[in-house]
C-alpha cells in the first residue's frame, strides 16, 4: 500500500489584512474630507480650544451666521428645522460644536443655546480662534 500524505490547509490572512487596511485608510480619508468641507468663518478671538480639538465623528457642527442664520452640513436651516433634527437624533451623548461668527449678535447665540438645552443636548461647545488668525 502506498503511503498517503496528509494535507493541512493553511488559512491565509493576507487578503483579510489588506481589506482591513483599506477600510482604515478609507475612514481616515473620509474624516479628513468631512473636516475640510467646513466653510471658513471669522470666529471670536478668545482663549480656548480650537475647533480642530473637536474633530470626532459624533460631533454635530452648527454654523451660526450673521443675522441668526443656521448652517448644518453646508445647508441653511431655520431654528424649527434644526430643533426637529435634534429631536430625531437620540442621545445624551450628542455633542454639538457651535461655530458662531465673530460679529453675530448675542441674542442669536442665546436662542441657539436655549434650543439645544430644550432638545436635550447635554454637551455643546462654542468654537473660538485662540490663535487670533481669524477666517477659519
Amino acid at each position: 500500500m502506498i503511503g498517503r500524505r496528509s494535507h493541512v490547509s493553511a488559512f491565509d490572512l493576507t487578503p483579510m489584512i489588506d481589506v482591513v487596511l483599506l477600510l482604515i485608510i478609507f475612514f481616515l480619508v473620509s474624516a479628513q474630507i468631512s473636516r475640510s468641507i467646513r466653510q471658513p468663518l471669522d470666529l471670536p478671538d478668545q482663549p480656548g480650544a480650537s475647533e480642530e480639538a473637536a474633530s470626532d465623528e459624533s460631533v454635530l457642527v452648527v454654523d451660526l451666521l450673521r443675522g441668526g442664520v443656521l448652517r448644518v452640513d453646508n445647508e441653511v436651516v431655520d431654528f424649527e428645522t434644526f430643533g426637529a433634527m435634534l429631536e430625531a437624533e437620540s442621545g445624551a451623548e450628542r455633542v454639538v460644536l457651535v461655530r458662531a461668527e465673530q460679529d453675530t449678535l448675542a441674542r442669536h447665540l442665546n436662542r441657539l443655546t436655549r434650543l439645544l438645552t430644550e432638545k436635550g443636548t447635554v454637551t455643546y461647545r462654542i468654537a473660538t480662534d485662540p490663535s487670533g488668525r481669524s477666517g477659519g
